[in-house]
């Protein structure tokens, strides 16, 4: 869950609920608090979420019932379907192992299927044979939906591509997201990632970074079994590294 939309929530639902009636509403609010069981007045509420969108300067439908993480994964999905589909533009030329360059260690495995997660503009689908592109916000992919929703295809991928696309939110949505792909790639496979250390977007202030490092890499190898080939540093304080899964 992103905690940077979850505390902008929970700061503006306590302004909200800043009377007395409301102390023990506010002193109990978390990620699973209903919408419904907290008594909030129509006008509070109303004013509540054109605050929590003009924040975020979001355009968007929100179902404002239910739980808090519930309300939280749905601002999550709308604004980076608004950042990552409208703003964001790739900068592959710029980046010395995970640009252009990655399609020839890729060519190397001389491999019959590959998958690209998060692939944005589809730019590598022209230039390595046999990829498909997923990406949940750009419809240039191949499949506009998430590694979670597409682990469960009966295929199994010689390589896998992520540059900077399972970068985002707490530990626990990059672990599900990584054995997922670990899931889809074939025994003596490799995955290539391109991830941040943690710096912010400068024209999205509501994705939230995951800090990426070589601790992080090394510790998930160990946990899905994999062996960390690479580690580098690439340009724009990226890093690259590379995941093996053993034959």
């Amino acid at each position: 869950m992103n905690s940077k939309i979850f505390k902008l929530v929970i700061d503006n639902l306590e302004e909200a609920l800043n009377l007395p009636k409301y102390e023990d509403v506010t002193s109990n609010l978390n990620e699973q608090t209903t919408f419904e069981e907290m008594g909030i007045t129509p006008v509070k509420f109303e004013k509540f979420k054109e605050d929590i969108l003009e924040t975020m300067e979001l355009d968007a439908k929100i179902r404002w019932e239910g739980t808090i993480a519930s309300v939280v994964d749905q601002l999550d999905i709308k604004y980076s379907s608004m950042f990552f589909g409208e703003i964001w533009k790739p900068q592959t030329e710029m980046y010395s192992y995970t640009g252009w360059a990655l399609v020839d260690e890729v060519k190397k495995l001389n491999p019959k299927a590959v998958l690209d997660v998060g692939c944005g503009y589809n730019q590598f689908k022209e230039r390595i044979p046999n990829l498909t592109g997923i990406d949940p916000y750009n419809n240039m992919s191949d499949y506009q939906v998430d590694i979670l929703e597409y682990a469960n295809v009966d295929e199994h991928f010689d390589a896998i591509i992520a540059l900077g696309s399972i970068n985002f939110n707490s530990l626990e949505d990059i672990r599900v997201r990584l054995a997922n792909c670990n899931k889809l790639l074939a025994k003596g496979g490799k995955m290539f990632f391109r991830v941040n250390p943690g710096i912010q977007h400068k024209n999205g202030p509501w994705v939230e970074v995951f800090e990426w490092s070589f601790e992080v890499a090394h510790n998930f190898a160990k946990e899905f079994g994999l062996e960390l080939e690479t580690f580098k540093q690439d340009a724009n304080d990226r890093k690259y590294f590379v995941f093996v899964k053993p034959a």
